[in-house]
């Protein structure tokens, strides 16, 4: 196994890269989700790993749907004087092989090679044997290695018919970068099939690799394709809608879909993936490609749409979409790549699943990175998240209070949970909308009632914070239930008393309307 030390500043070798002899070489898989299909190596550089369209480091081209590998994996990079590909390793997570020795440098490869990443093996093999062979010795001197490994280089699109086009900066990430794509692959490519349902009636949309939903209030009905003789790749229907925009569906050539939001208004566009008692909605952004699956529903502009597959003529999913109006609960995330992100826990009963780093849910992983992996469950009207993996680097903590392995704790309407750098609030609409009839009154000042528990002190984490009264950093806490208000006192050095009735430490009492903490501060609880 030959290798080299020094990389240039692009993060791979400093070696002369030319394309006249691209295309002699293919990938036949051996193991994994291309096991037994022949995978033709046309590009100068080709990424490896685990990342889609729409998710961090989006611009791998070989894509694989599997835990064990990677995002952005490993990399092959053509070495026009060897006449043979270049291996590097990417991950600092999962290993990289070369007939089963580990990658710790960039290899020469040479036909019969065995590469492996994670569940994934693949023999590198001329597709046409020749008598060129790959001299042995060392590579010549390359550029100096660069501290901080750069992002992978922009590339192009390659469409089914051989053309290209530029592909959209995706927003979705830290740092700029195209969408995915997927290099050729010698199988069937099948056709892309969309059905949409507007006004009540189910519509089937058609095309090689692109079905365009054009939505305009100066059309009256569903119509299309309207370009029919013009582009085979590229399909047209026009939908009546009270706004002007577009939205592109895409078939790549391995099978997978993405949707992406390509001009006008798409404040309300998500998709929406199922998973028994769970819904995971993501907005869509505009110029952001993101991945579809079989099971997923795009809803735009009161149009509902979906992935037709070959066993499903009729194509009618509309039947999966329940009312999300009225939900039990949901985490909604508040900062991340997934901002505005939804997973909606329909029934207040019944719900499992797991919130964390390599955490699936509706098929998708979530990203969660930097804190332990959680368990949340429904039962009895009440939803609960316990830790139950977690590394020492690892912190979640509910309204700024820590939550270690083994323990469990109830989430509250309005609960902020830092996972990590991430932060969610799981929110229960019928809790909410109850909270919004009630203040709370202090001095002049009106105070907003907005989580199902909340901390009255002077500290900064208290959602209910008094200033020039004396009181402690937390100085007790208002609990809503449905049958109404309890007050929890938690100053050791003064009592308060809640309509009247005294409450020392580690009390509590039904508050029906003043609450009393000291002889400067008075709180009056109001209902509109």
């Amino acid at each position: 196994m030959q290798t080299f030390s020094n990389t240039g500043e692009d993060g791979l070798l400093g070696v002369k890269s030319v394309t006249q002899s691209l295309g002699r070489f293919h990938l036949e898989g051996l193991t994994g989700e291309f096991e037994g299909r022949n995978i033709d190596l046309v590009e100068d550089v080709i990424w490896l790993g685990r990342a889609q369209p729409g998710t961090p480091s989006a611009s791998t081209h070989l894509l694989f749907d599997d835990s064990s590998v990677s995002r952005v994996h490993g990399a092959l990079q053509w070495a026009a004087d060897y006449d043979t590909y270049v291996l590097h390793h990417r991950s600092q997570t999962n290993p990289t092989f070369l007939n089963n020795q580990p990658v710790t440098k960039p290899c020469l490869l040479k036909p019969g090679d065995v590469l492996t990443f994670g569940r994934q093996s693949f023999r590198y093999n001329l597709k046409v044997p020749v008598e060129t062979v790959v001299p042995s010795g060392e590579l010549p001197a390359p550029v100096p290695v660069t501290e901080e490994q750069p992002a992978p280089p922009p590339i192009k699109r390659i469409s089914l018919g051989g053309s290209t086009e530029q592909p959209t900066e995706d927003t979705t990430t830290s740092r700029p970068g195209p969408p995915a794509k997927v290099i050729a692959i010698s199988t069937d490519v099948p056709e892309l099939k969309v059905g949409f349902r507007h006004q009540g009636n189910t519509f089937t949309a058609r095309s090689e690799k692109t079905v365009c939903l054009k939505f305009s209030p100066q059309f009256t009905q569903v119509r299309g394709p309207v370009n029919s003789d013009s582009n085979d790749e590229l399909k047209v229907y026009e939908v009546p809608a009270p706004h002007s925009s577009e939205l592109h569906f895409h078939l790549y050539v391995d099978g997978s879909r993405a949707v992406e939001a390509k001009q006008g208004e798409h404040s309300t566009s998500r998709r929406i993936s199922p998973q028994d008692n769970v819904f995971l909605e993501l907005p869509i952004k505009a110029t952001t490609r993101i991945p579809l699956k079989e099971t997923d529903i795009v809803t735009h502009q009161e149009c509902h749409c979906w992935i037709v597959e070959d066993s499903d003529e009729a194509g009618d999913q509309q039947g999966r979409l329940p009312d999300l109006t009225e939900p039990f609960g949901y985490f909604e995330f508040k900062s991340g790549n997934w901002r505005g992100a939804r997973i909606v826990v329909l029934s207040e009963e019944g719900t499992d699943f797991r919130l964390g780093p390599q955490a699936e849910l509706c098929h998708y992983e979530l990203p969660v990175t930097g804190s332990p992996t959680c368990r949340v469950t429904t039962q009895d009207g009440k939803a609960q998240v316990e830790v139950v993996d977690a590394l020492e680097v690892n912190y979640l903590s509910i309204n700024g209070e820590l939550l270690f392995l083994g323990k469990s704790a109830p989430l509250r309407s309005g609960s902020d949970l830092f996972m990590g750098n991430l932060l969610l609030v799981w929110i229960q609409p019928a809790v909410q909308e109850e909270l919004k009839k009630y203040k709370l009154r202090c001095d002049q000042n009106v105070i907003s009632l907005n989580k199902e528990v909340v901390r009255i002190g002077t500290a900064a984490h208290c959602e209910v914070i008094i200033e020039d009264h004396g009181l402690p950093t937390v100085a007790g806490s208002l609990h809503y239930s449905p049958e109404g208000f309890t007050y929890h006192h938690n100053d050791s050095t003064t009592p308060a008393e809640v309509d009247g009735q005294t409450v020392d430490s580690l009390g509590k009492a039904p508050l029906q309307q003043t609450l009393k903490l000291n002889e400067q501060c008075t709180l009056t609880l109001t209902k509109e």
